[in-house]
């Protein structure tokens, strides 16, 4: 059964994640609406840049700050001043490294400017915001990350806004939207030392780099994988293509982060659990973890299957519409994004990081040579297929290293996809219209899942009756 804990910072994270996805989705609409297919490639290029970027400035230290944070009798505050202090030296680093990669690989005159006014400031202002919500993470404080990713989405949708109603350029835009992360990053930097105990200027906690060579490595192909798509086509495909293709990969993406808030709920327990000995309940939670998350995935696709064109036409207009075929093969990449991650964290949490960071560098060759082929020879679709086959190659890789994969099929996956088929298949035999469709065949799902599954049942019977 899920702890209380769980559930009241995943509603913190759920909620928070629900206003910011939706203000940010409205935004790019709108945006994609207000400039061509060229400049919204070129908003995509930098924007997949900038968020690759930014994780240099962490290189993993929120994956070992967590696991040693959460280990017993320890300083807290030690390992935080550490933390910080690593962090801002990455900081420094990664802005040094990124003006030169500019400079040296983006020769157009308006994408350099672009990747300049939005890349520097949205880095800096990751960085910050980053480390104020590992160290709300790990004390399960989870509303103050709620508060910094809401102010966050909220002022990068508004600063879209104001430059489309005050009719900016795309590098003015591009600049405010930059500045906007800048802006609630300083202000989650402030809040953390607010409530920080005491900051250590000289002591060091050297076990926060114990292992970190992994984490770098499987971080740095975690961050990439999602970005490789669009930084590869860049150099294949026209910045049109480019504008396309991020167009329809934005909405499995951006959805993603319903089931994804699960996750940080999830974490540090299963971190707690491991690193108590309790092997049997880590294993238990990590299950629970694959239903619910799989489970979201699955009903969030749904829609994209039958009515992605009538989708894309109505959130960004009739000129878009050659996205619709593409979108309807990734929203699958949503689902599979939807079981990957708590599998991931699972053998992260459990000892495995090696593993899982040899399963992300092979998945991350495959991803490279499948972009780079596919989308030579076959275009867009070609682009599509690829990014179906990384994740789908990174399930089979994480399903292989599970200790009781049957376990996870069984009782973590089975139900979600029996229910998932048969709603595909009442969607091929049933056409409903439009916005009906879009509403009902989600619905029908998820009643479906409450008579197949007990378990799911009698938890939100309980919660319900306990109100």
């Amino acid at each position: 059964m899920l702890d209380r804990k769980i559930l009241k910072n995943s509603g913190y994270l759920f909620i928070s994640n629900i206003l910011t996805r939706v203000l940010n989705a409205v935004s790019v609409i709108i945006l994609a609406g207000y400039i061509d297919s060229k400049g919204y490639g070129m908003f995509s290029v930098a924007l997949a840049f900038a968020y690759v970027a930014g994780y240099f400035t962490d290189t993993g230290l929120v994956n070992t700050f967590i696991r040693e944070a959460s280990k017993p009798n320890i300083k807290l505050s030690i390992i935080i001043s550490s933390y910080i202090k690593l962090r801002i030296v990455l900081l420094v680093v990664t802005i040094g490294i990124s003006i030169i990669i500019i400079n040296l690989f983006y020769n157009d005159g308006s994408l350099l400017k672009i990747m300049y006014y939005l890349c520097i400031p949205m880095i800096i202002g990751l960085t910050l915001q980053s480390i104020g919500t590992a160290y709300y993470q790990i004390k399960e404080q989870m509303g103050f990350i709620a508060l910094i990713r809401s102010l966050s989405g909220i002022l990068s949708s508004m600063m879209i806004i104001l430059g489309m109603n005050f009719k900016w350029g795309i590098s003015t835009i591009s600049l405010s939207f930059g500045l906007s992360y800048l802006v609630v990053g300083i202000l989650a930097f402030l809040l953390l030392f607010y409530n920080l105990e005491k900051f250590h200027f000289y002591l060091f906690e050297k076990k926060i780099l114990a292992g970190i060579m992994s984490f770098i490595i499987s971080g740095l192909i975690t961050i990439l994988l999602p970005q490789l798509g669009v930084l590869i086509i860049e150099k294949t495909l026209s910045l049109e293509e480019v504008g396309l293709f991020s167009v329809a990969l934005r909405i499995p993406v951006a959805l993603y982060a319903l089931p994804g808030v699960l996750a940080g709920a999830f974490f540090p327990v299963l971190y707690r659990h491991y690193n108590s000995g309790n092997i049997k309940d880590h294993e238990k939670l990590n299950v629970l973890q694959v239903k619910f998350m799989s489970m979201l995935g699955f009903l969030l696709s749904i829609p994209f299957l039958f009515y992605s064109e009538y989708i894309i036409e109505i959130l960004f207009g009739n000129e878009w519409i050659k996205a619709g075929e593409y979108l309807q093969l990734l929203s699958l990449v949503l689902v599979l994004q939807s079981i990957n991650f708590p599998l991931a964290d699972g053998l992260t949490t459990s000892g495995k990081q090696a593993v899982r960071t040899k399963m992300l560098i092979y998945t991350v060759i495959v991803s490279f040579l499948s972009y780079l082929l596919f989308s030579t020879y076959l275009g867009l679709i070609g682009a599509t297929i690829a990014a179906l086959l990384t994740e789908s190659f990174f399930f089979i890789g994480l399903m292989y290293f599970q200790n009781n994969k049957i376990r996870y099929i069984r009782e973590g996956l089975a139900i979600n996809l029996i229910g998932y088929i048969i709603i595909l298949l009442l969607g091929s035999f049933i056409k409903l219209d439009g916005l009906i469709g879009i509403l009902l065949y989600p619905v029908f799902y998820a009643m479906l899942i409450l008579l197949l599954d007990k378990q799911i049942y009698c938890f939100l019977k309980k919660r319900l009756l306990s109100r």
